[in-house]
């Protein structure tokens, strides 16, 4: 009894302590003092009140005490109603009463015996794995106006919950949101809770401050007193200065996400830059490497040509020889006239060969050089490229013909200039020399463009995989970084509110036993 007095003296002085002292107002503190069977069952409650800085010759109070005993002076006093009237004789004034008004924190102990729920009186003297559960439940519900819209919040209670142990029977404990300090022949276990804070946030990570559970071993089990203190405010306001810094940190999340947002498009732009610059490198090379087998298909036929001219060189000699001998004696007007009728016939031909292929000569010619049909070998009489094959060749063979006719009517009709025919013929036979070394020089240097378009595609694809690589982890580093962050942002800003609103029922809570008291203090003693 003398060290549960002793303990009540202390905390007493402790809530005189807690009173501020910047102010020479009438000042009131109270201290409930609640008894709790080991199940957290109440079973009475005491009111201990101070009234401090008197300047009055009758200060009045305000109390819903019943049996009020002035406990430190021989100051009198009138009740009237709930109006308490003190006869201020110059000392601080020190009295108590008693209650049956419920407690704002209800508490709840469950006990178990290696993980068998138990009563405790039935575990005394055994042996196992001890715990001890206990529960909080916050009664002070407060209807609140929060962002336009009414919210339930709970007035905040800090609970500080210490018992000790014996060290020598009990060991290895661990106990949720506090600390064990061993002196070595004792432990002494201190605990903080905050019931209603979870329900008034919807925080998960709060949810655990609505209960604390000890766990440790015993040889011989025994209960403990247990003392536990609760406060009705969550912090003072100095300790959420950091609150004041919440919308400038809003506003910079928002930017940061803004920003975010310009890089992360910037990034997705440079990716589809580079996608377009690939797929225009692989067109490039693609049209390189035709460019590339047409100068290699020229370069062929002007070796064509230049034996053609070679062969016709040698032909128009042999024709000059044997139109000087062959004309001796014969009408060349008779001659003419039937090689004309013939160049016609030739002409005619060539347009009905080219008719039946459905297109002109032109593309017919395109076609025969583009798929390289000079080598190509048909597979049946049916084979669509190997009838334009045979089209175009037949073709080219009258136009041969047509123009040998035309040369040979030429040379009949002016046959004393053959000679100059012949040395334009060598002309034409020396400029196809020219063509072909020039094609040989044109297909070099294309085949070496051809492969720089290579390695700018191969360039280009790494540079599409980096650019793709720079994206996703843009925006991996935008969803998992910066948008998450941002998320975070926005609930410390909705909280926020919350926050400001459960200090401001901090600082409304005016008592338990009274509408006007500065400091309240909770004092549970649970022992037999």
């Amino acid at each position: 009894m003398k060290k549960r007095k002793k303990l009540f003296t202390l905390i007493a002085m402790i809530g005189i302590l807690l009173i501020p002292n910047t102010t020479y107002a009438l000042t009131k503190s109270e201290v409930i003092y609640s008894s709790l069977d080991y199940s957290g069952k109440l079973k009475n409650s005491s009111v201990s009140n101070h009234l401090s800085f008197l300047k009055e010759k009758e200060e009045i109070d305000n109390t819903y005490l019943e049996d009020i005993l002035n406990i430190n002076g021989d100051e009198s006093y009138q009740l009237d109603g709930n109006k308490i009237i003190w006869k201020n004789e110059g000392r601080d004034i020190f009295y108590k009463g008693t209650t049956d008004k419920l407690l704002p924190i209800e508490v709840k102990i469950d006990y178990y015996l290696n993980d068998k729920k138990m009563d405790p009186k039935k575990m005394i003297g055994k042996k196992g794995t001890i715990k001890i559960h206990y529960q909080f439940t916050n009664k002070e519900a407060q209807t609140v106006r929060i962002n336009n819209q009414n919210e339930i919040l709970y007035t905040p209670f800090a609970i500080t919950l210490s018992t000790v142990f014996d060290g020598k029977e009990n060991k290895d404990f661990q106990v949720t949101n506090g600390k064990v300090i061993s002196t070595g022949t004792r432990s002494i276990l201190t605990s903080l809770a905050c019931p209603g804070l979870y329900e008034s946030t919807n925080l998960d990570n709060l949810k655990s401050l609505n209960e604390i559970m000890i766990t440790y071993k015993t040889t011989k089990f025994s209960l403990q007193n247990t003392y536990i203190v609760a406060s009705p405010k969550l912090l003072e306001d100095k300790d959420f200065h950091l609150l004041e810094q919440v919308e400038d940190l809003y506003q910079s999340m928002n930017q940061l996400e803004e920003n975010m947002q310009k890089l992360e498009d910037g990034s997705k732009s440079l990716t589809n830059g580079t996608i377009n610059a690939y797929d225009g490198s692989k067109m490039l090379s693609n049209n390189m490497k035709s460019a590339h087998d047409a100068i290699y298909n020229l370069k062929n036929g002007s070796i064509s040509l230049q034996q053609g001219l070679t062969n016709l060189k040698t032909a128009l000699m042999a024709i000059e020889g044997k139109l000087a001998e062959n004309l001796q004696g014969k009408n060349i007007t008779e001659v003419t006239t039937n090689l004309n009728n013939l160049l016609q016939k030739n002409n005619l031909t060539i347009e009905r060969i080219i008719s039946q292929t459905g297109m002109n000569e032109e593309t017919l010619k395109n076609i025969y050089i583009t798929n390289n049909l000079q080598q190509y070998q048909p597979t049946d009489e049916n084979d669509p490229l190997g009838k334009l094959k045979t089209a175009y060749e037949l073709a080219t063979l009258l136009h041969a013909n047509c123009e040998s006719l035309q040369i040979t009517l030429t040379t009949l009709s002016s046959f004393s200039q053959f000679n100059t025919l012949l040395e334009g013929i060598n002309t034409l036979e020396n400029g196809a020399v020219q063509l072909s070394d020039g094609l040989n020089s044109l297909s070099s240097g294309s085949t070496q463009l051809y492969e720089g378009t290579i390695q700018l595609e191969s360039g280009l694809k790494q540079l599409v995989e980096g650019s793709t690589s720079l994206q996703k982890g843009t925006e991996q580093f935008k969803s998992q970084g910066i948008d998450q962050l941002v998320i975070y942002s926005n609930k410390i800003k909705q909280y926020s509110n919350k926050i400001d609103a459960l200090i401001q029922l901090g600082k409304d809570y005016k008592g338990f036993a009274a509408n006007n008291s500065d400091s309240t203090m909770f004092v549970y003693t649970i022992h037999k």
